[in-house]
C-alpha cells in the first residue's frame, strides 16, 4: 500500500504533503451551519450578520506529518428545499450533519439528512460522517446528550457538541474530522481518492491505496 507519508520521508527538504479534502455541512435551516463554518474558517471575531454570504470556505490545517487543505461547503439556503443534488455531494470526503440541541424538529430530521446524502452521493459509504449538536447560550435544551449519542450510535457515527458562546470544540471538531478522513482513506481501498500535492516539486499526485 502506497503511503504519502513515506514519500514525505524520502524528501530531503522535509516538505509536508498536502491532502485536499472536500467537506460538506448539512442540516435544517437555522441550526448554525454557517456560524459553525465561519467560526472555524475565519475566526470567532469575524462573525457578523452583515457578512457577505458564502457557499464555500477554504482552510489549511497543519498536522504533524502532513497538511490538509480543507474545502468546506455550506448549503447556502438550499436546505429549505429538503433536498440537495448530487452536484453538492460529488467529490466529498467527509460530512458534518448539524442540528440544534434546542430545536427538537432539527434533531428529528437528522435521519432524513443522512438518507438524502446516501441517495445523492456517488460513493456514500466512503464519506466520513459526524453528527454535531449546536448550542447557543444557556437555554434549556430540547434534546438530551444521551438521546443525541444514542442516535449517533444507531447511525454508526460519532457525536460532538459545540457551543457558539464559548466557541468550545469548534476547531477540534474540524481538525479531528480531517485527520480521521485522511487516516481512513489511507487504510482502505476507496474508489474516490484524495488529491495529494508535494509542494517543492509543484507536482500534483493522487493517493492510491491499491499500489
Amino acid at each position: 500500500m502506497t503511503d504519502a507519508s513515506e514519500e514525505h520521508d524520502d524528501n530531503p527538504n522535509g516538505v509536508k504533503p498536502i491532502y485536499r479534502l472536500k467537506c460538506v455541512v448539512v442540516g435544517d435551516l437555522g441550526v448554525g451551519k454557517t456560524t459553525l463554518v465561519r467560526s472555524f474558517a475565519e475566526g470567532p471575531r469575524t462573525r457578523s450578520i452583515t457578512a457577505e454570504p458564502k457557499s464555500m470556505w477554504q482552510k489549511e490545517i497543519k498536522m504533524a506529518s502532513y497538511i490538509v487543505s480543507l474545502s468546506i461547503w455550506d448549503t447556502a439556503g438550499q436546505e429549505r428545499y429538503r433536498s440537495l443534488t448530487g452536484s453538492y455531494y460529488r467529490g466529498a470526503h467527509c460530512c458534518i450533519v448539524v442540528f440544534d440541541v434546542n430545536c427538537l424538529d432539527s434533531f428529528q430530521n437528522v435521519k432524513e439528512w443522512f438518507q438524502n446524502m446516501d441517495e445523492n452521493s456517488t460513493n456514500p459509504e466512503e464519506i466520513i460522517k459526524i453528527l454535531v449538536g449546536t448550542k447557543r447560550g444557556s437555554s434549556s435544551r430540547a434534546v438530551s446528550l444521551e438521546r443525541a449519542e444514542s442516535l449517533a450510535d444507531h447511525l454508526g457515527v460519532s457525536y460532538k457538541e459545540v457551543n457558539f458562546g464559548s466557541q468550545n470544540n469548534i476547531r477540534e471538531l474540524f481538525e479531528s474530522l480531517a485527520d480521521l478522513t485522511v487516516l481512513v482513506y489511507k487504510e482502505n481501498n476507496f474508489h474516490s481518492n484524495i488529491p495529494v500535492e508535494l509542494p517543492q516539486y509543484q507536482q500534483k499526485k493522487t493517493y492510491c491505496s491499491c499500489g
